[in-house]
């Protein structure tokens, strides 16, 4: 007995619209060794980048923000607090 595919590329691109997060997506900034600063995104454990200075880190991560359509950036100290929050548009 054949087993009959009912995939079609409406049902392929429907699919993969509705498993795309609904939340917002974060990056956050963080003291990755006493000179060093690693963007991690919300949610993962590896750093997408690591930079020698936070403005370097900060200004990577605006634009990567921009193209991912990430809404917040948040910059934390070495205790782990907070630093700053920047909001994409």
């Amino acid at each position: 007995m054949s087993v009959r595919s009912i995939y079609t590329r409406q049902l392929g691109t429907a699919v993969a619209k509705n498993a795309k997060s609904k939340g917002l997506i974060k990056y956050h900034i963080i003291p990755s060794s006493p000179s060093k600063w690693s963007v991690v995104p919300e949610g993962s454990v590896r750093a997408v980048r690591t930079f020698n200075s936070k403005d370097q880190a900060i200004s990577f991560t605006k634009k990567l923000a921009a193209l991912k359509h990430a809404k917040e950036i948040i910059v934390h100290g070495a205790d782990g607090g907070i630093l700053s929050e920047f909001q994409v548009s």
